[in-house]
């Protein structure tokens, strides 16, 4: 199993979608895989990805499939990752999570990771 570090907000909480500081000097160099997810009474991914950290959460955050959900109960969480892995991270972490939003990968092998729930 690949071991990834999923990223929390204060208080180890888990980061709004809407409140994560991107002006931080941190995201210059965060690229990895990342989950934006609801949760009300259940949780459900909406999409998964790699890349940009910042990059991908300010998408994330234009997205209007994403935005109509309460933007008080979005959230994200991150990992970084190296490159060579990231395609097949992402193919795991989609087929176990199953996003509503699907993006298209590669057909790279998918590498078995722990997902945020399991920490």
């Amino acid at each position: 199993m690949f071991p990834l570090k999923w990223i929390r907000c204060a208080r180890g909480r888990w980061c709004t979608l809407a409140g994560v500081n991107l002006d931080q000097p941190y995201f210059n160099k965060a690229i990895g895989v990342y989950i934006v997810w609801y949760e009300d009474d259940y949780v459900r991914a909406l999409k998964v990805g790699e890349g940009n950290v910042r990059n991908r959460i300010l998408e994330a955050r234009s997205d209007p499939r994403i935005g109509a959900y309460n933007p008080l109960r979005t959230y994200v969480t991150w990992a970084l990752a190296p490159k060579e892995h990231r395609d097949g991270l992402v193919n795991y972490i989609q087929q176990s999570v199953q996003p509503a939003l699907v993006g298209l990968y590669k057909t790279a092998y998918p590498i078995k990771c722990n997902l945020p729930w399991d920490e």
